[in-house]
């Protein structure tokens, strides 16, 4: 399943041997990995309906619940929500969170202890309507408008 609003690119990444090999080179995929094992004429790659890109997402669902397709590894479109690391990738993620930022420079602020104080003047700064975020709900995800 997914929900591409460029079939071109999308064709063009599932169409090309070259392109498949150098997404698996930087990560997993178990689609491509059974196209490169299989071959192509054990796929088919169809286009399911066509909508417009705001509802993407809704009608990726709605196929995900009807066909629940083998290689869909997340259940919830437009979510990693389910998806699982594997421990050398959480250690990876981890220190490059912690050590670097985008420039592979050490962040300024890995490592800095506050004073009790300190925290918590910031924690009644970030509180109530003082806060940017205070009021605001936020774009609901169309599986979750539901509950």
């Amino acid at each position: 399943m997914g929900s591409a609003r460029n079939l071109s690119r999308r064709f063009h990444v599932y169409y090309s041997l070259l392109s498949i090999e150098k997404i698996l080179n930087t990560s997993k995929s178990h689609i491509l990995s059974a196209i490169l094992k299989y071959g192509y004429s054990k796929f088919t790659l169809e286009i399911l309906e066509h909508c417009d890109s705001d509802k993407c997402l809704e009608r990726e669902q709605y196929y995900i619940d009807l066909l629940n397709p083998e290689y869909n590894i997340l259940k919830i479109a437009g979510s990693r929500l389910g998806s699982i690391q594997s421990e050398e990738t959480k250690q990876k993620m981890s220190f490059s969170h912690k050590l670097l930022n985008r420039k592979g420079e050490k962040h300024p602020m890995f490592g800095k202890l506050w004073h009790e104080e300190t925290r918590a003047k910031m924690s009644s700064y970030k509180a109530g309507e003082e806060n940017p975020m205070f009021g605001k709900t936020g774009k609901k995800h169309p599986m979750f408008s539901k509950l």
